[in-house]
């Protein structure tokens, strides 16, 4: 089982991967400098330990765009990338890397409680290429592909990945058996049904944490099972795409932003929470597809008609008349909070669905009036993604949707590039700088929000700032020397970037 946030070591704990390199012998020297694809790392992230220089895992698996998630009661972290998994635990020598074992140079430590690794393990582990500049005492780290480990030839490991295609799903009493399709043939996973479970939209509109109930046929899973086959990590890749249907015709839809999405013979429809045919959608309708990640089928689409009217199913069956959503004037951001408030038929069992992944159930308080609250949690991102109600009463239901979409963002903002680049010797007394930003599905940052300074001047109000970039150009020659360089800013739901970097002047 997987300790969820908050419990054991969350994700937001820095877990840490060691950079082997013997720099001098004798007197301790200062920790190098290391730069991780293009980008120095701040020193906090460096440390230098008998000679050995460190690095914190948290670059690194951002490098990769790796969940990092740690084994309840042991210690052991799986860490995942799009359809790969490698699998370390303290102490031993051994690894796991999609489900083959390799040997790594030194075993992973933990220092200061935190698990570092041997870089000369980052490319057994990742391909990472690896130098270094004895001139400048530099660590240069570029990330690579994930190498196909060699055959085993130890026996089965203890822990082993498995992935492939969800065929089928069989609600099993408080367990739930999934039947997956992989390289090696079909299989079947039989877990808990509050079996915790990373979702992963591969078009970037959604990330974050469910149970397997949200797991779908077509999904694409990564595995990763212990010796008795019980289930470590859960991770669901699929994709998405959220709109409005401008137009139909022959088998496809054309979405508001052009986007054309076919639907093939084993695709799922529904419209209003019914089963319908292709032909039953019309230009106006709100839909959102769900895809293989690889293949790109369409497997399930989900409409609702247009303005969020609620539609109820069967005779006699349940309504509703109003729901509401409190949200902030802006995305939200961990630690906020999505409250809905529904209107409608006494007595029903009620749910509010976002983007068909996370769920959360809905108490009548008052006959006919229902009410829940959704804390935004680390590691939950989606960009408009509508939300759903539904009332259910017997075999009857009625469905609804809020009038906006919403969009949370827990993910803060990132430097994407900076120039003049870190380090750098020059000889322009004026250089163009530019700090362009890495924010989640490109949603960008608050521009109001963004501050320049430099070698401690505040140079804001000649700049021009954009969501994707803030640029500067010098009024005046700068000095000859070193020039510090910060920016600050917020993205659009208020989380916070301070960056810091430098290059010298040499006339």
């Amino acid at each position: 089982m997987i300790a969820p946030t908050g419990m054991g070591w969350s994700l937001r704990v820095v877990v840490a991967a060691v950079l082997a390199f013997v720099l001098t012998a004798g007197a301790p020297v200062p920790a190098p400098r290391v730069v991780l694809a293009g980008r120095p790392l701040i020193a906090g992230d460096v440390t230098l330990v008998g000679g050995i220089a460190y690095v914190a895992l948290r670059p690194i698996a951002a490098a990769y765009g790796a969940e990092v998630r740690l084994a309840h009661g042991s210690r052991t972290v799986v860490l995942t990338t799009l359809l790969r998994q490698v699998v370390l635990t303290a102490g031993q020598q051994q690894a796991v890397v999609n489900g083959q074992p390799v040997t790594m140079p030194a075993p992973p430590l933990i220092l200061a409680g935190h698990l570092m690794l041997a870089v000369r393990s980052l490319p057994v582990l990742f391909g990472t290429r690896v130098g270094y500049d004895a001139a400048r005492r530099t660590i240069i780290i570029t990330p690579g592909r994930i190498p196909r480990p060699m055959p085993p030839a130890a026996p089965r490991p203890a822990v082993r990945t498995m992935t492939g295609t969800v065929t089928r799903i069989v609600h099993e009493g408080s367990r739930m058996q999934l039947t997956v399709a992989g390289s090696a043939g079909a299989y079947a996973a039989s877990m808990p049904a509050t079996q915790g479970v990373v979702f992963r939209d591969v078009r970037g509109a959604f990330t974050g944490y469910g149970d397997v109930s949200s797991v779908h046929v077509g999904d694409q899973v990564v595995l990763a099972l212990d010796a008795s086959d019980h289930a470590l990590s859960v991770v669901d890749l699929f994709a998405s795409l959220n709109g409005t249907v401008g137009g139909v015709a022959d088998g496809s839809l054309v979405l508001t932003s052009g986007r054309v999405i076919a639907a093939g013979p084993d695709t799922t429809i529904t419209l209003d929470g019914e089963p319908v045919a292709f032909g039953a959608l019309q230009a106006g309708d709100l839909l959102s597809a769900r895809a293989d990640p690889v293949s790109g089928d369409v497997h399930e689409i989900v409409a609702l008609t247009p303005g969020g009217r609620p539609v109820s199913h069967g005779a006699g069956g349940p309504s509703i008349d109003r729901v509401t959503v409190a949200l902030p004037g802006r995305a939200l951001r961990a630690g906020d909070v999505v409250s809905v408030a529904v209107t409608g038929t006494p007595g029903c069992q009620a749910q509010a669905e976002i983007s068909d992944v996370l769920r959360f159930g809905l108490s009548e308080t008052r006959a006919g009036e229902y009410s829940g609250r959704w804390p935004v949690t680390v590691g939950t991102n989606l960009t408009g993604a509508p939300l759903i109600v539904r009332l259910s009463r017997g075999a009857t239901s009625a469905v609804a949707e809020a009038a906006s979409p919403i969009s949370i963002i827990t993910t803060p903002p990132a430097v994407e590039s900076v120039q003049p680049v870190p380090g750098a010797n020059i000889n322009l007394a004026r250089p163009n700088i530019v700090v362009t930003f890495a924010t989640v599905a490109q949603t960008g940052m608050a521009p109001d929000s963004l501050r320049l300074t430099v070698n401690g001047r505040d140079v804001t109000s000649h700049t021009t700032r954009t969501p994707a970039f803030i640029s500067y150009y010098p009024t005046r020659d700068l000095p000859p020397g070193a020039v510090r360089v910060v920016v600050q800013g917020t993205d659009i739901a208020g989380n916070s970037l301070s960056y810091e970097w430098g290059f010298t002047i040499n006339p």
